[in-house]
């Protein structure tokens, strides 16, 4: 299983550099072939530390309140700022699948079978768009939040 699960982690971790990669550039670049100026006056205005510069821990913040795509680059319309979050979603659920996968490689070489399935068995049956900021909490904890979990949290919430 340890060579199947290495290659996975390959892929996931490429789809993620390139949604990471494509999220940062919207935030901290203007895209617009047309008026070149307005690119110009970003740069201007980010080396000033009037507008800031977008990194990975801003993509999770965006992810909770997409308002703030914004403060980084006040370019971006409405339906773009919808595609933009909605990428950044992605990436955040492709870095829990590889928190995953790094588990089950180390999980495949030293723990039993039992531990192995249960990983496995280990599934998102929550909705990722409605609740980003469980989303964000497993990328940051390194985790997955377990279906017993989610019940419990949805009874007490």
């Amino acid at each position: 299983y340890q060579t199947a699960f290495e290659e996975i982690l390959l892929d996931v971790t490429w789809f993620r550099f390139k949604i990471e990669n494509y999220s940062l550039s919207a935030l901290n670049a203007v895209h617009d072939e047309e008026m070149n100026c307005h690119q110009d006056a970003h740069c201007i205005l980010q080396m000033q530390n009037l507008i800031p510069t977008a990194t990975k821990s801003d993509l999770a913040k965006i992810a909770v309140d997409p308002t703030i795509i914004a403060r980084f680059n006040p370019m971006v319309n409405l339906e773009s700022r919808k595609s933009l979050r909605s990428s950044i979603l992605t990436w955040l659920r492709l870095c829990v699948y590889e928190d995953k996968l790094t588990r089950l490689i180390s999980l495949s070489k030293s723990a039993s079978t039992d531990e192995l399935l249960r990983e496995l068995h280990t599934e998102t049956v929550w909705d990722t768009d409605e609740n980003p900021a469980w989303l964000v909490f497993e990328v940051e904890n390194m985790l997955q939040i377990r279906q017993v979990q989610y019940t419990v949290a949805k009874h007490l919430i």
